[in-house]
Parts: structure tokens; sequence; C-alpha cells
């Protein structure tokens, strides 16, 4: 990788000049990050499995380039050929991320990053299009990844017996007609602000046209949990209680999502994908195990009440 990042360099002369200085970051499971200049950020794909995230990102930076809330996208390549990697060059944004500063705000300051974050939000939620049956794209992703779970014997016949039920009745509050793009990975990790007070949101592999509710997914799951997608280095500053008021700021500053017909249950079922996914992939987490039984047993519950009634 050490060649290739040097091939990126000389490939991109132009824009960075004099190399002064690069620093290599450490950071995910797919990408690897190069700091140029203390002015660049250089973002190389070296996993093959997320190259089509990885152009799906570079889409939506072409088509929000003048959007503030997001960084510059200078140059992008993608691979065509198993010897070369895709790979990104990006302003580099001066600032700390949410989850860095979040402890230090007092609940004034935190109530304004919030309003902020809406109006981030309605920037992206601007553009619509509709784009699948997103009642069946949900409940095949659950039916996909309770399978994977279920071959390795880490539910019993009774949970499967129940998700089943759920699945068969859940289509009447997934059916949407309405889409945005969404970002769909928003948390205090991905979002940062400069040392001029400029609220910046990086990382859109995962966006998509979807229901709005959809962008609430992960935050909302942050908010009942901070630490999930905090870096090792901020986990020492979270607080639960800091982050109590969030949900109530989000009513306030944006309604309308929820008042998407049948939020809170959509909200489970969207929790409870996203736990199955989780699982599959690290099937030892007991209390990921736990959450998602629980959840079933919820949503089993409320459809079945609704279903008599």
């Amino acid at each position: 990788m050490d060649i290739y990042i040097r091939k990126i360099l000389d490939d991109n002369k132009h824009l960075f000049g004099t190399i002064k200085n690069i620093k290599k970051i450490n950071k995910g499971f797919t990408n690897l990050l190069y700091i140029v200049n203390n002015k660049f950020v250089i973002k190389i794909c070296f996993n093959k499995e997320n190259e089509e995230n990885f152009k799906n990102e570079i889409n939506f930076y072409k088509f929000n380039g003048n959007n503030s809330y997001i960084p510059k996208l200078y140059a992008y390549f993608i691979s065509s050929s198993k010897n070369d990697y895709s790979y990104e060059i990006l302003e580099k944004i001066d600032g700390y991320t949410i989850y860095h500063i979040w402890h230090t705000l007092s609940e004034k300051q935190r109530k304004e990053i919030i309003k902020e974050l809406v109006n981030l939000m309605k920037s992206f939620h601007t553009h619509r299009k509709t784009v699948l049956d997103w009642s069946n794209y949900i409940i095949d992703k659950l039916k996909v990844n309770f399978h994977k779970c279920y071959q390795l014997n880490l539910f019993f016949l009774k949970e499967k017996s129940k998700l089943e039920f759920i699945l068969n009745h859940i289509s009447p509050y997934l059916n949407s007609y309405d889409f945005c793009l969404v970002h769909a990975d928003i948390h205090f990790d991905n979002l940062l602000l400069t040392k001029n007070n400029k609220l910046k949101i990086i990382d859109f592999e995962t966006s998509l046209y979807a229901p709005m509710d959809y962008e609430l997914d992960i935050f909302l799951r942050m908010c009942r949990n901070p630490w999930k997608y905090a870096s090792k280095e901020d986990e020492q500053f979270i607080k639960i209680e800091d982050y109590k008021n969030i949900k109530k700021y989000l009513k306030e500053f944006y309604p309308d999502i929820f008042l998407i017909n049948h939020f809170n249950i959509r909200s489970k079922i969207y929790d409870l994908e996203y736990n199955l996914r989780l699982l599959s992939k690290f099937p030892n987490d007991l209390k990921l195990k736990k959450d998602i039984k629980d959840i079933i047993n919820k949503l089993f519950l409320k459809l079945q009440k609704r279903t008599v009634n």
C-alpha cells in the first residue's frame, strides 16, 4: 500500500504541491486514511468487497457538491482491476467530533447543535426519488439476517415462530411512498464541529433514498446507547444523562419525521433488522442476542394485539 499511496501522490501533484508531511490514520476495516499537508484526506478502499459502498459515497459527494455541510471532494479514482484501489481526495475538516466535545457543552449549546443538525438533514432530504418497495426491502433484509443467525443456532424454534409472525404482519406498517436522500449513518463520530463553529458531516457510504424516518435509525440508537459508535478515545467522556434531551430537541425542530405513520413500530423494525445484521457478524455477543429477543417479543405482542383488535 505504501507504493500505491506514492502513486496517488505522484498522480495528483497539481493538487498537493510540495509534500511537507503525510500521516496514516488507523480507522475502519475497509478503508485506509492518510492526511497530507494537514489539508487533504486520502481515503483508499482497500477492501474490494466494499467497492460498491465506496462508489456510493463518491456519487454522494458529486451530487451534493455545493452542500456546505460536507467536505469538498477534490479528486477520485474508481478501480477497474484487482491491481489498483478506488480512492478519494477530500478536504480535511479542522475540528473535533461531537462525541469529543459533547460533555463540555452547556444544554443551550447542545440544543443549538441539534437544531443545526436538523438543518443539515433537511439539506439532504430535499432531494426526492422513489426507487424501491420499502416494505419488501426491509422484510428481505430481516429474512436474510435471521436465517444466518438461525443457521448458527443462535435462536430456538420459539423465536423463529414469532419472527415469522412478525414478517407476515409488518408490511402495512412499512409501506412508504415518499422517499428522500438520507445519510443513514448519522452519529456523533461522523459529525464534526469546526473551529469556526460550523457543523460538518462525513462518511456517506451507506446513503440511499429511503423514507425520512430511516434517517433517525442509527441516531436514536446512539442516543439510547451513546457508547455504541464512540471511539475508544471518546468513550471516557460519555455520560448517559448528557444524551437524554436529544430526542426532545429533534421533535421540536423536525416534527415531520415523528409524524410518519407508525413511527414507533417502524423504529422497532429497523432496530431488529440492524441488530440481526450485527449478530450474524458477531454471533458470540450475548447482550446483542438478548436485545434481539426483547425486540422480537415486544413486536410480537404489539402486532398480535393489533391483529386481534
